[in-house]
Protein backbone atom coordinates (compact mmCIF):
# COMPACT_ATOMS: atom_id res chain seq x y z
CA UNK A 1 0.00 0.00 0.00
CA UNK A 2 2.91 2.41 0.86
CA UNK A 3 3.91 1.97 -2.41
CA UNK A 4 1.14 2.94 -4.15
CA UNK A 5 1.00 5.97 -2.02
CA UNK A 6 4.75 6.92 -3.33
CA UNK A 7 3.48 7.04 -6.58
CA UNK A 8 0.03 8.39 -6.34
CA UNK A 9 1.76 11.21 -4.43
CA UNK A 10 4.42 11.67 -7.43
CA UNK A 11 1.39 11.66 -9.89
CA UNK A 12 -0.18 14.34 -7.84
CA UNK A 13 2.91 16.36 -7.32
CA UNK A 14 3.72 16.21 -11.04
CA UNK A 15 0.07 17.61 -11.96
CA UNK A 16 0.60 20.60 -9.22
CA UNK A 17 3.99 21.82 -10.64
CA UNK A 18 3.12 21.37 -14.62
CA UNK A 19 3.13 24.50 -15.04
CA UNK A 20 6.87 25.40 -13.93
CA UNK A 21 8.01 23.58 -17.54
CA UNK A 22 8.83 26.02 -20.20
CA UNK A 23 9.78 25.27 -23.52
CA UNK A 24 10.78 22.75 -25.62
CA UNK A 25 10.71 20.32 -22.88
CA UNK A 26 7.63 20.45 -21.86
CA UNK A 27 6.13 18.15 -24.46
CA UNK A 28 8.33 15.47 -23.94
CA UNK A 29 8.10 15.80 -19.78
CA UNK A 30 4.45 15.25 -20.33
CA UNK A 31 5.24 12.32 -22.93
CA UNK A 32 7.09 10.77 -20.16
CA UNK A 33 4.32 11.45 -17.65
CA UNK A 34 1.63 9.26 -19.79
CA UNK A 35 3.34 6.62 -19.86
CA UNK A 36 4.42 6.75 -16.69
CA UNK A 37 0.76 7.08 -15.22
CA UNK A 38 -0.51 4.28 -18.20
CA UNK A 39 2.09 1.84 -16.80
CA UNK A 40 1.22 2.23 -13.42
CA UNK A 41 -2.92 2.22 -13.96
CA UNK A 42 -2.31 -0.96 -15.33
CA UNK A 43 0.19 -2.13 -12.52
CA UNK A 44 -2.36 -1.44 -10.31
CA UNK A 45 -5.14 -2.98 -12.14
CA UNK A 46 -3.10 -6.24 -12.90
CA UNK A 47 -1.96 -6.13 -9.24
CA UNK A 48 1.65 -6.87 -10.83
CA UNK A 49 3.43 -3.81 -8.75
CA UNK A 50 6.60 -5.74 -6.96
CA UNK A 51 6.83 -9.05 -9.79
CA UNK A 52 7.33 -6.98 -12.63
CA UNK A 53 10.43 -5.89 -13.72
CA UNK A 54 9.73 -4.15 -17.00
CA UNK A 55 7.32 -2.12 -14.96
CA UNK A 56 10.22 -1.16 -12.06
CA UNK A 57 12.64 -0.41 -14.79
CA UNK A 58 10.72 1.81 -17.09
CA UNK A 59 8.86 4.06 -13.78
CA UNK A 60 12.84 4.04 -12.16
CA UNK A 61 14.30 5.88 -15.13
CA UNK A 62 11.18 7.88 -16.18
CA UNK A 63 10.42 9.17 -12.43
CA UNK A 64 13.97 10.04 -12.47
CA UNK A 65 13.92 11.90 -16.00
CA UNK A 66 10.71 13.89 -15.02
CA UNK A 67 12.35 14.79 -11.87
CA UNK A 68 15.56 15.92 -13.46
CA UNK A 69 13.24 18.03 -15.84
CA UNK A 70 10.89 19.66 -12.89
CA UNK A 71 14.57 20.09 -10.85
CA UNK A 72 16.36 22.01 -13.88
CA UNK A 73 12.57 24.85 -14.47
CA UNK A 74 12.21 25.07 -10.86
CA UNK A 75 16.35 26.25 -10.80
CA UNK A 76 15.35 28.13 -14.08
CA UNK A 77 12.40 30.28 -12.39
CA UNK A 78 14.56 30.86 -8.97
CA UNK A 79 17.24 32.43 -11.28
CA UNK A 80 14.87 34.54 -13.00
CA UNK A 81 13.66 36.06 -9.63
CA UNK A 82 17.00 36.72 -8.78
CA UNK A 83 18.32 38.20 -11.49
CA UNK A 84 14.86 40.40 -11.33
CA UNK A 85 15.68 41.89 -7.93
CA UNK A 86 16.28 45.02 -7.99
CA UNK A 87 20.19 46.02 -6.35
CA UNK A 88 20.02 47.31 -2.82
CA UNK A 89 22.88 50.49 -3.01
CA UNK A 90 23.75 52.32 0.35
CA UNK A 91 25.79 55.12 0.45
CA UNK A 92 27.47 56.59 3.78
Amino acid sequence: MLFAIMHLKFVFRVLKEKNDLQGETKPYVIGMFGMYVASLIWALASNDLWSNAKFDHYNVHARGAIIKQFDLARDARLEAAINERPAIIISL
